[in-house]
């Protein structure tokens, strides 16, 4: 039997694991030679060290990469490369996707690839020739990581390729892939400046007594060396620094300047020309007013530009050009600041946000006023008068600005900037992927495919291998049910007045085609329904009204034909009974009369669970936070007493063949959000195979949201729940397939 479960639904447990823990999944093809480079000598030469502190090469190993996957909810943060062609992304899971070619505007080459990464504390990204891109991140413990991801060509799947990492011990705080992805610029905890070629090679280092740097701006480096400032603590100042043939120098004088609060990557800015750096400050918290202090890293000349924006919440500030800054607001609109209107300060304490002559310039100047697509600013309360809501970061890089959109789960917007054409409305880009809000799914006799269904379309995939999603709208409505029946799909459901069972074919070609249906007799409505296989193109179908006096009902299926509905009578409906509606005092007199008397842990709450397999063996739970699962015999004795994980309102699912049982439970208040997993046990030995949290958007309890399918032989299991569908290989736990969403759609949309 194929039960139908419905359980309640939770959020995926998120586990803040580090890099090193998803890298351990990496295939060893070598080991590196323990080689390790430290920094410079007095001479300038490399040293060769055996430091476990310094950069360890230790490939090359690998790891195949999946494509196309869509965010795991809304994203909160990208970053791009220095060209503003590609991009990494966080999603609010802490998952890490790398988006190649964004501004294309081609669904295909733009598609993202799951890296593996959880929730880093730092991304960086450099393209490095066609197809390949280095990647740079920081784990929960500073430690690096550093890759190498190749889309792959001439039938090889793309890949993520370990170049080297930095351990824990030697912590960093930044990382910046350089244009090329030959060289990486880092700053370590230890304030420290290197840089690394690819392989993990110590190039050259800063590291000298009153040279504390915290953070770094670097801009431009497109086909040149990069422009690089540092900021340095107490006091705060801005020092210059020259990256020439591989080797890091400082130059100049180190500026000082003044922040209305600590030094952060929105209030002081590089332009990208590396010759400015903007100090943007308010004269108090609440206030539309801001001025932004324009300091020459060369000469040390100050201007001053100020004006007003349109909300309280503290713009965010970017470089686009050398002589233009974009201000966001958080209200859906921006600001151009033209910096050729500037002035020099009459004093050197004008430059106050508060002094008087900053206010009468904020006064005295409007900036153009442009609409921006995407505000990644969370409303408080529904307004943007307050800085209390939640803040995501966007990305502004070589004229392209990428940012999201709070309420658009999953897009990432992409949107050319252009200061010449600032008062005429333009077009972005949206990449995102539409949900499907998935109601059912099914898998074929051997799991090789997989169907899915929501209220207007059907989706089938295979379960391994790239031959794609296939979908086709459909007016048929809501799926409740959806069964394999040899190269055909069974659909059961659709509007409450016009419910049926539609036969229908998923070949190529011809997915979708109606090849036969039977409206269905209902009372009230549909309680539960199932389906026996009893051939490779057989078997019927059975429901159970929600009136308790209709007749069970079944239909028969051969071929490419449905028989008319009939009633199942008499010890025909034995083989059904988990169909029926029963009250707990009817499941215990059921189990009753097959076994017997019950074993003594049933006789008092009862019974919380069941199931019963082809062999009369019955599968027991008990009401209890924490409870073993007993199977007992068709005799009523004891044959095994499994200890479940922690959790309750169990769902107990069989496998067509009998050889896997399915256990899904629940933790946590059971009319409010819960953890839900899922357990895959053996019925002869009672392993537990394994156990699998599911994912959930769902913030609130429902006992429609959770439904287990199984192929036909139990080698696979599809879990659908609050939209989201996975299909697992029983034996290990692999995930083969997972599916919430279409693929990836490229939109260009009016700003």
């Amino acid at each position: 039997m194929n039960t139908k479960t419905t359980t309640i639904a939770h959020p995926r447990w998120l586990t803040a694991l580090s890099l090193p823990l998803l890298l351990a999944g990496l295939s060893c093809q070598g080991s590196g030679s323990g080689k390790v480079l430290s920094e410079p000598s007095p001479s300038g030469d490399p040293t060769t060290t055996n430091s476990p502190d310094a950069a360890q090469p230790a490939g090359p190993r690998t790891l195949a990469l999946t494509r196309g996957v869509a965010p795991r909810g809304q994203l909160t943060e990208a970053v791009l490369d220095a060209r503003g062609e590609v991009a990494l992304s966080l999603d609010r899971f802490g998952g890490v996707l790398l988006w190649p070619s964004i501004r294309s505007g081609d669904a295909s080459a733009s598609s993202p690839l799951s890296l593996p990464a959880r929730e880093p504390l730092w991304m960086s990204v450099g393209q490095n020739g066609a197809g390949r891109f280095t990647v740079a991140l920081l784990d929960s413990s500073n430690a690096g990581q550093f890759g190498l991801v190749e889309l792959g060509q001439g039938g090889e799947g793309p890949r993520y390729t370990e170049l080297f990492t930095t351990p824990p011990s030697d912590p960093l705080l930044e990382v910046h892939v350089l244009d090329g992805g030959e060289r990486i610029l880092a700053l370590g905890v230890d304030h420290s400046l290197r840089l690394y070629d690819r392989e993990g090679a110590l190039l050259s280092t800063i590291d000298e007594r009153g040279f504390i740097p915290w953070q770094l701006r670097v801009t431009g480096g497109v086909g040149e060396a990069p422009h690089i400032a540092v900021v340095l603590a107490q006091p705060l100042r801005v020092q210059m620094i020259e990256l020439d043939e591989d080797q890091l120098r400082a130059v100049g004088e180190a500026r000082a300047v003044e922040l209305d609060r600590g030094p952060n990557r929105n209030d002081l800015a590089l332009s990208p020309d590396g010759t400015t750096v903007a100090a943007l400050r308010r004269p108090k918290a609440k206030t539309r007013k801001w001025s932004i202090e324009l300091l020459d890293l060369a000469t040390g000349a100050r201007e001053l530009i100020a004006g007003r924006t349109d909300t309280l919440v503290r713009p965010r500030m970017h470089f686009v050009t050398p002589d233009k800054l974009l201000l966001e607001s958080g209200s859906g609109k921006g600001f151009w600041v033209d910096l050729d209107e500037a002035v020099t300060p009459p004093k050197p304490s004008d430059v106050d946000p508060d002094s008087k002559f900053a206010k009468r310039l904020s006064l005295s100047l409007s900036h153009t006023k442009i609409r921006l697509p995407g505000s990644a600013e969370e409303l408080w309360q529904g307004t943007v008068e307050d800085d209390r809501g939640a803040r995501m970061h966007a990305s502004v890089v070589n004229g392209v600005r990428v940012t999201f959109e709070h309420g658009k789960e999953g897009v990432l917007i992409v949107e050319p900037l252009d200061p010449e054409q600032a008062a005429s409305a333009g077009t972005h880009l949206e990449l995102g992927f539409p949900p499907l809000e998935l109601h059912a799914a099914a898998l074929d006799a051997k799991g090789e495919r997989v169907a899915w269904a929501s209220a207007d379309a059907l989706h089938v995939e295979p379960t391994s291998g790239d031959a794609g999603l296939r979908s086709l709208g459909h007016s048929l409505g809501e799926p409740l049910a959806l069964y394999f029946v040899g190269d055909r799909l069974l659909h059961f459901g659709g509007p409450d007045s016009s419910r049926a069972a539609t036969l229908l074919a998923v070949g190529e070609g011809e997915l979708g085609e109606v090849v036969a249906a039977e409206r269905l007799d209902l009372d009230w409505g549909v309680h539960a329904v199932d389906y026996q296989a009893l051939g490779p193109d057989k078997g019927v179908l059975v429901y159970v009204d929600d009136k308790p006096s209709a007749p069970m009902r079944a239909i028969e299926v051969a071929g490419d034909t449905l028989s008319p509905i009939r009633s199942v009578e008499g010890d025909a409906r034995d083989a059904w009974v988990h169909l029926r509606k029963l009250r707990a005092e009817a499941v215990t007199k059921l189990v009753e009369d097959a076994v017997g008397e019950l074993p003594t842990q049933f006789r008092g709450e009862g019974i919380d669970e069941w199931a019963r397999d082809s062999q009369g063996r019955w599968f027991l739970t008990e009401h209890s936070q924490r409870t073993p699962l007993s199977v007992l015999r068709p005799d009523g004795t004891i044959e095994a007493e499994v200890e479940l994980p922690a959790g309750q309102g169990r769902s107990l699912v069989l496998s067509p063949d009998g050889s896997r049982l399915a256990v899904v439970q629940f933790r946590g208040d059971r009319f409010e959000r819960q953890d839900l997993l899922v357990s895959i046990y053996t019925t002869d030995g009672f392993e537990r195979l394994w156990t699998r949290g599911l994912f959930s958007r769902s913030q609130r309890r429902s006992d429609e949201l959770v439904d287990v399918r199984w192929s036909g032989d139990g080698s696979r299991v599809a879990v659908l729940n609050s939209g989201d569908g996975e299909v697992y290989d029983t034996a290990t736990g692999d995930r083969l397939a997972e599916r919430e969403t279409a693929t990836l759609r490229v939109e260009e949309v009016a700003d």
